[in-house]
């Protein structure tokens, strides 16, 4: 699977998404409580997963990696944000829309692995597209409304000198994560 951007886009994909998960890990190590939305310690974690595991798919060696690795995190990624979504749900925690958001998030981060073959193993003639397009680009086209709505909303935060730190790691997933999946159906 070869998610690579061009060389100076790929490096800052990776320098971005690098940078939310950090910011995502100290807030879930500072244990703030949720205020909104965007924050709180389960959604800083889940950001700091998936923003760590597309900054590494960024990297030119990722390249290397068979499809079926990324199938694997992935899919080990949806299923832990599915038994988080039963969870908020039993416990009538909170966290309920956070854990859907994340849920869809990683199965579209699997979607966008399930079209990719590995480069040494695609014969001539395989085709690397993805099932069901349309429902690719409902995600491409759900996560770029997304960022807007979040960039929106940071600009406000930051226009009116409140807090907007726990926007930053958003925003990257969703940039990333439409451009994961946009990248994958134009393959």
């Amino acid at each position: 699977m070869n998610h690579a951007l061009p060389a100076p886009v790929g490096w800052i994909a990776v320098g971005l998404c690098s940078a939310a998960a950090l910011v995502a890990a100290v807030d879930a190590r500072s244990g703030t409580p949720a205020t909104g939305r965007y924050d709180g310690r389960a959604t800083e974690l889940a950001h700091v997963v998936m923003l760590v595991a597309m900054a590494v798919m960024w990297t030119p060696t990722a390249g290397d990696l068979p499809a079926t690795v990324w199938r694997a995190v992935f899919s080990v990624l949806a299923i832990a944000m599915s038994a988080w979504v039963a969870v908020t749900i039993a416990r009538r925690i909170d966290d309920v829309g956070a854990a859907i958001y994340h849920c869809v998030a990683a199965f579209a981060m699997l979607y966008a692995a399930l079209g990719q073959q590995h480069h040494h193993h695609v014969h001539a003639g395989a085709e690397n597209s993805l099932p069901v397009p349309l429902l690719g680009w409902a995600f491409v086209a759900i996560f770029t409304l997304d960022a807007v709505v979040t960039l929106g909303a940071l600009t406000w935060q930051i226009a009116h000198r409140r807090p907007a730190r726990a926007l930053f790691p958003h925003l990257v997933m969703d940039a990333a994560t439409a451009v994961m999946i946009w990248q994958a159906l134009s393959a």
